[in-house]
């Protein structure tokens, strides 16, 4: 332990409710990192009229037992802003890589964020803002998640005192590569500015795997929307020509009011989860689609308006087939933005690949 961080019984709390802390904790034996899981439980508790903050992070780093970063929005990890930061007598952390839960908003990085950083780079942004309900200025006990298979890095985020709140991100990184070995000190850094906290680590396992699990197929299937069967509720559905699609053709329903819809038959070949992606080609006069597969809403809206001619690609996220065969891709028109002059919607390939 350095800084303020200290045993509080059986928790390590990073920081107290004092202003300006940093703290770490680190397993005092480099363990194996080339693949490996991770749950911890935290909780932030602050009993002064102060903002609860700054945050905390959980560290992978080569640098050693001693490590500890700047605090404030440094988070005792690295600088508290990305120019021009406050100074410190305590280094920011090299070799490492580090996943933040933060609460001050100290360089736009909002009060509720998560995010990845390598080598001691300011852990302030770019961010990821939280969703799913989790708000880390709750109070409330968060379990975490974090597994890496060699390649992708995911974390998840669940309030324990109501487990429908959860959340999910990952970052694609080579973990030994920056840390610079396939072992590394694991463990926790906090810190407090004018925004103060109890941050108490309470629960923490850590496994490793020697070898990552096996690769599984991510063979995209791609369907041109100019070969697949469609029905329209009406509107006109035609093929047309755009420099930017790269065969040269796509599709677009000229739509004309809300409600008017178009449905694609697409042929799934076999059961399971899938990443949907739509290309498509912006326009003025493009309006706002929400697209259902066999009756199921998919994603969020997706306005195609842009001022000027633009190609441009969706992620309407997973969706699981329960079996191959035939399923419906219906795009409905909600409406359309305050500057677009008109409804059509445009469609270039249909992308599904496997999770």
């Amino acid at each position: 332990m350095n800084g303020s961080a200290a045993l509080n019984g059986t928790k390590l709390r990073l920081t107290n409710t004092g202003s300006n802390l940093s703290g770490s904790g680190w397993f005092t034996t480099p363990v194996s990192i080339q693949s490996f899981s991770t749950t911890f439980t935290f909780q932030m508790t602050n009993t002064t009229s102060n903002t609860i903050g700054n945050g905390l992070t959980f560290v992978l780093q080569n640098t050693g037992t001693k490590a500890l970063g700047p605090s404030g929005g440094g988070l005792g990890y690295g600088p508290d802003k990305p120019s021009n930061p406050s100074p410190s007598s305590n280094a920011p952390i090299a070799n490492s890589v580090a996943v933040k839960f933060d609460t001050v908003n100290n360089a736009g990085e909002g009060v509720n964020s998560t995010g990845l950083y390598i080598n001691g780079a300011s852990p302030t942004t770019p961010a990821t803002t939280l969703g799913g309900g989790i708000n880390l200025r709750s109070g409330d006990v968060f379990k975490v998640v974090i597994s890496y298979d060699g390649t992708k890095l995911k974390m998840v985020i669940t309030d324990t005192a109501n487990t429908s709140r959860t959340c999910t991100a990952s970052w694609l990184v080579n973990v030994p590569g920056i840390v610079g070995g396939n072992t590394a000190y694991v463990g926790f850094t906090g810190a407090t500015g004018s925004s103060v906290s109890n941050q108490d680590i309470i629960s923490w396992t850590y496994g490793s795997n020697t070898m990552p699990p096996p690769a599984t197929s991510k063979t995209p299937i791609v369907y041109k929307s100019t070969a697949l069967p469609v029905v329209t509720s009406g509107p006109n559905f035609r093929t047309f020509a755009y420099a930017g699609f790269p065969d040269g053709n796509g599709t677009i329903l000229d739509a004309s009011k809300a409600g008017d819809n178009v449905t694609f038959t697409v042929k799934v070949p076999s059961a399971g989860t899938y990443d949907l992606k739509l290309s498509y080609k912006q326009y003025i006069n493009r309006g706002i689609s929400q697209l259902a597969i066999n009756g199921t809403s998919m994603g969020a809206p997706l306005d195609q308006y842009l001022s000027q001619e633009g190609y441009a690609t969706f992620d309407y996220g997973n969706f699981t087939f329960s079996a191959a065969g035939n399923y419906s891709f219906k795009f409905t028109i909600l409406g359309k933005g305050p500057s677009a002059t008109g409804y059509s919607v445009s469609f270039d390939d249909f992308t599904l690949t496997p999770q």
